[in-house]
């Protein structure tokens, strides 16, 4: 037999849903931050490198050069995230390192300032 009431209160929660509309998925945090973490480790390393070759070239042609920096996919690839995740990493309130060593990239003044033990967490041991 065919339940009236059941098939009403099923085309009633059917129309309730809508179609098509997508929920957006939360990126986990403890993934963004990985994110984040492993982003800082390989930006950090530009401008140890850009500091070097601006030394380099002022010693050599008696003025520094800014080392040209590399395209944004070629962080990610290095950090082992999707380019896309790149900007979710430098927007994020707690990428504030992040943001420091990106900023510093376009900056020769920075750049020839920077200590190259930066970044790098030291080990006590007694």
């Amino acid at each position: 037999m065919l339940d009236i009431e059941d098939l009403q209160a099923r085309i009633e929660d059917a129309s309730a849903v809508e179609i098509g509309k997508r929920v957006p998925t939360k990126t986990k945090r403890s993934q963004r931050a990985a994110n984040i973490e492993s982003l800082t480790c390989v930006v950090i390393e530009f401008p140890r490198s850009a500091r070097d070759y601006a030394f380099d070239t002022k010693e050599k042609n008696g003025f520094a050069q800014l080392l040209p920096r590399p395209a944004i996919s070629h962080f990610c690839k290095q950090a082992g995230i999707k380019p896309h995740d790149f900007s979710r990493c430098l927007d994020d309130e707690s990428a504030r390192e992040l943001k420091v060593y990106w900023g510093m990239t376009e900056s020769l003044e920075q750049i020839m300032s920077f200590s190259k033990k930066a970044g790098r967490k030291e080990i006590y041991q007694d």
